[in-house]
């Protein structure tokens, strides 16, 4: 009886690390279906946003590509080559997708001065492949308008749609002024500065630190708006605003745009904006 007992302990012994090993792979098994699957989803998520972004990207290097890097575009390949940038230090914290385009470019060079629709029109049928109901989108409209894109695609008669969920950062403010009027939008709009080249107007660059107004504001009397624009930066004391009509040389005019931090311009020859230089 003990030889029988000692031979079934021993068989239970040599059972143990099989035993153990399918023990193991249970537990495996289980953390696997629990802990896994989540952790590989996020993982495709992130590898098919990250796969997006960049195929947006490639797709609106040739309209960059169709111009001089000399031209002045507002900042559009300047935030085209940061976003680029930030894409291959995976230092984006968010899940939106920019869709860069030159739209000071196409919008004003193109489309208004030499009424040429080319490249306006491939904007379109790009548009119409962009994963608008899968990702959050924004967008940064250099010195154009959401009406001016929409008005122009009537000329080749199709619509222009921006998603209810984008968000467009727009250097024209008027959908500032609609809010100021209490005018509802139906878009998500963020007014941004205009950054203008240096060069092309003969600023000197000087650092923001260095820098002896916050706002500065010269022009002629063009509309109501621009002769009040004294009188509201008034109690602002290092705002530099002179009255509409007021004459300054060049070199004046430039050296106090050089030392503010934005430059109001509003409506005139151009739709109203406000500056960074």
């Amino acid at each position: 009886m003990l030889a029988r007992k000692y031979h079934g302990l021993e068989a239970n012994y040599n059972e143990l690390p099989a035993k153990a090993a399918a023990s193991s792979r249970h537990r495996s098994q289980a953390h696997a279906r629990f802990a896994s699957p989540k952790q590989l989803t996020s993982n495709e998520a992130e590898a098919k946003l990250y796969r997006y972004r960049w195929s947006v990207v490639e797709a609106a290097r040739p309209f960059f590509d169709s111009y001089p890097s000399s031209l002045d575009d507002a900042g559009a390949r300047r935030f085209f080559n940061m976003w680029q940038q930030s894409l291959r230090d995976h230092a984006v914290p968010h899940t939106a997708v920019f869709v860069p385009f030159p739209w000071r470019h196409v919008m004003e060079y193109e489309v208004r001065n030499r009424n040429v629709l080319h490249s306006f029109g491939r904007l379109l049928d790009w548009w119409n492949t962009l994963q608008f109901g899968k990702y959050r989108h924004f967008v940064v409209l250099q010195q154009s308008s959401i009406g001016a894109v929409k008005t122009t695609a009537t000329l080749l008669g199709r619509a222009f749609v921006f998603p209810d969920d984008m968000v467009i950062f727009e250097t024209r403010l008027f959908d500032l002024a609609q809010r100021v009027q209490s005018v509802p939008l139906t878009h998500n709009s963020v007014p941004l500065p205009l950054l203008h080249a240096h060069a092309s107007s003969g600023v000197t660059f000087i650092k923001p630190s260095r820098r002896k107004y916050s706002i500065h504001f010269s022009g002629s009397c063009t509309n109501p708006l621009r002769q009040a624009i004294p009188d509201w930066l008034a109690a602002i004391n290092d705002a530099r605003a002179h009255k509409c009509g007021e004459k300054l040389d060049q070199g004046r005019w430039q050296d106090e745009v050089a030392s503010s931090n934005f430059t109001l311009v509003p409506s005139g020859t151009y739709p109203s904006t406000f500056m960074i230089f």
